[in-house]
């Protein structure tokens, strides 16, 4: 766990300061309307892995927020809280059939919320929390879909399934969730398990063995995911003109710098901090 909050505290914290201080201004932010209460809330947010905001901050984009990537730290965080919860119940050894269990039952709670969305059986207000039922629902099933990704890994190793992992079986994956996402009810759910299923072939197959190496020194894949809606964000709020595939290009020039100066300068050292310790 020292080495989780190694991890993600020190560039996440770099990341919400830089995105506060400099793009925000950059990006049409206005600083001057944050009062103390709002600093000492930013200040608060960052302890708890939340989004920053600024007033005014990317204005007149489709989605006008600071660093919306950002959502997924605190849940990945609440991931790595569950696990020694969970091995203490024993779902990583002789209970592991209860991890498939709760698996199963997320899926089936994503499946619900989101046929419950569509079919816009969720609409009442909650004056007390400021959202009505469908943001609360959808947000509920956001949550679901990241630990049922988080719980589909840990099956695939508390049941040592590597020998699922087969070329056949992800072009037959890959094509299920394909037909999936035509089901807005199943998209999420599906992604939540063939997804991930997805993401651990290309990781051990040798068809991608030529990238293993690119990541083995310097680990800028989170450097990358932090500073990658802010970057492009900026890009195209100057530059609303600017095309996809120029925006990506550009977007990822810049943000693989930044990454590898997060890493060689705050993560590395960070991890160092433990005995042991140095990747990621």
């Amino acid at each position: 766990m020292q080495k989780r909050i190694l991890r993600i505290y020190p560039g996440f914290l770099l990341a919400f300061a830089t995105t506060v201080l400099i793009v925000a201004p950059l990006g049409g932010g206005d600083l001057a309307a944050l009062d103390a209460r709002a600093w000492a809330k930013l200040v608060l947010g960052a302890v708890l892995l939340q989004e920053p905001a600024v007033p005014g901050s990317f204005a007149g984009l489709r989605e006008p927020v600071l660093n919306g990537a950002l959502w997924s730290i605190p849940v990945e965080f609440a991931c790595y809280l569950a696990v020694p919860v969970m091995a203490a119940l024993g779902f990583l050894g002789r209970h592991r059939w209860a991890l498939a269990a709760l698996l199963g039952g997320l899926l089936v709670a994503i499946a619900t919320g989101m046929a419950a969305r569509v079919v816009g059986t969720l609409g009442l207000a909650i004056p007390a929390l400021g959202i009505s039922t469908t943001t609360l629902a959808l947000n509920a099933t956001i949550w679901c879909a990241a630990l049922a990704m988080f719980v589909s890994g840990m099956c695939m190793a508390a049941f040592d399934l590597r020998c699922i992992l087969h070329g056949g079986v992800a072009c037959v994956v890959a094509a299920a969730v394909l037909a999936c996402l035509l089901s807005p009810a199943l998209a999420l759910a599906s992604l939540s398990v063939g997804f991930t299923y997805l993401v651990f072939w290309a990781a051990f197959s040798p068809v991608f063995a030529w990238a293993r190496p690119l990541n083995r020194k310097r680990d800028i894949s989170y450097g990358v995911y932090l500073y990658g809606w802010p970057v492009e964000s900026l890009l195209i709020w100057h530059h609303r003109a600017i095309g996809p595939l120029a925006a990506f290009a550009v977007t990822m020039v810049v943000v693989s710098v930044l990454a590898m100066a997060s890493w060689a300068w705050v993560e590395a050292p960070a991890l160092r901090i433990k005995p042991g310790g140095h990747r990621g």
